[in-house]
């Protein structure tokens, strides 16, 4: 149970080390609620103080009070980050890309539609689980950080439901441990509130396992740059309009039902 900062975060990173490439790493992430919350990778050059939490006892009995089994690791290529990008848009419905030194305090989430040689075309879907009407590109060499499998991504996929147009590509789960759908519906399709209600009382836990380390040559001297970054010098998504989080919120007949804190938004 480790935890770093980097430059372009004021609060520090905490969660489970699941695999380390030759230039990329990937966290399954605790959330300041001692809750897991998805997976996020990071370049490794970015990384500043990375140690052991110096609270993960307190931590991780939260986490198995709570029964929160660490996830094991998804089915995604960290060797770079177009594979990355190119391995989360087959596993995942949405992905979340930081370009931090552009603006830190924006992101950006969609479904991936096309990673080329060097830029990444995503058809994006606001914070009103609105889909664009078309992809956009973007540089891969300005994304500092990759999301997928949160909450946050969850929640916009149960209310958005499938894009109208064209470029959906495959039907593919929320996150490696389970694709929430409505009962009796088909994966993807538009719900109705009620529909939309029942899912999320039934969404929540996920799949228990053990990380994988870094077994290769080229992983095992990417851990030590990361331990070696110790003495140089979030879990959720950025800054949007100064609230620290919102509550999703579905409304049937007078039921209103809360469903987890959700992260920044840009």
């Amino acid at each position: 149970f480790v935890r770093f900062s980097r430059p372009f975060e004021d609060e520090t990173i905490r969660g489970y080390v699941l695999a380390v490439g030759r230039e990329m790493f990937l966290i399954a992430v605790v959330s300041d609620q001692i809750r897991f919350n998805g997976f996020q990778a990071f370049r490794i050059r970015d990384v500043r103080k990375f140690a052991r939490d110096p609270f993960a006892a307190f931590a991780e009995s939260a986490l198995r009070a709570r029964r929160g089994h660490r996830p094991r690791r998804p089915k995604v290529s960290i060797a770079n980050l177009r594979r990355l990008l190119q391995s989360a848009g087959r596993t995942f419905t949405l992905v979340t890309i930081h370009r931090e030194r552009i603006d830190p305090s924006v992101c950006w989430i969609g479904r991936v539609v096309k990673v080329g040689k060097d830029r990444l075309s995503l058809l994006e879907i606001g914070p009103d689980a609105v889909w664009n009407a078309e992809p956009t590109e973007y540089s891969l060499r300005d994304i500092t950080k990759v999301e997928f499998g949160g909450d946050y991504e969850g929640a916009l996929y149960l209310v958005g439901g499938e894009p109208s147009g064209p470029p959906s590509g495959a039907k593919r789960p929320i996150g490696p441990a389970r694709a929430v759908q409505a009962p009796g519906s088909k994966a993807g399709s538009r719900r109705s509130p009620a529909a939309r209600l029942e899912a999320c009382k039934r969404a929540g836990g996920g799949a228990g396992g053990r990380p994988r380390d870094a077994s290769s040559e080229g992983g095992a001297r990417a851990y030590s740059m990361l331990t070696a970054s110790s003495s140089s010098s979030c879990s959720s998504c950025l800054i949007c309009s100064g609230v620290s989080f919102a509550w999703l919120v579905f409304t049937v007949t007078d039921v209103m039902v809360p469903v987890n804190p959700l992260p920044h938004w840009g």
